[in-house]
């Protein structure tokens, strides 16, 4: 009766336990939150990168980028703020339970 989670050794409890931020019901729920703010989220184009035009024209594609990433993803944002603040208490539950054993909650990662 083993368990293993990537990314899970290295805590105190040994590597046979999973993460309590995979264990806890709230884990599910915010890593559906994670995924649907990923998917709604531009990808990234080559030309963000290229450091051959001079920075004005840098800053004005990130800008750009940054600007359809938060039209995209704005009311997404906003029900996503709305279920943090409905959910506080479980939340910071969670966390606490995160924090006692060493996990870490990857707000990045769906």
């Amino acid at each position: 009766m083993s368990h293993s989670t990537a990314g899970s050794a290295g805590t105190n409890s040994g590597s046979n336990n999973p993460r309590k931020s995979d264990q806890h019901p709230i884990a599910a729920e915010f890593r559906k939150w994670q995924t649907l703010l990923s998917d709604a989220t531009p990808p990234m184009t080559d030309d963000l990168f290229d450091r051959t035009v001079d920075e004005a024209t840098q800053k004005q594609r990130e800008q750009a980028y940054l600007d359809a990433t938060e039209a995209a993803t704005k009311d997404l944002n906003r029900d996503f703020m709305k279920w943090c603040a409905d959910h506080e208490e479980e939340l910071a539950a969670w966390s606490d339970t995160c924090a006692y054993r060493g996990d870490e909650i990857d707000l990045m990662e769906p």
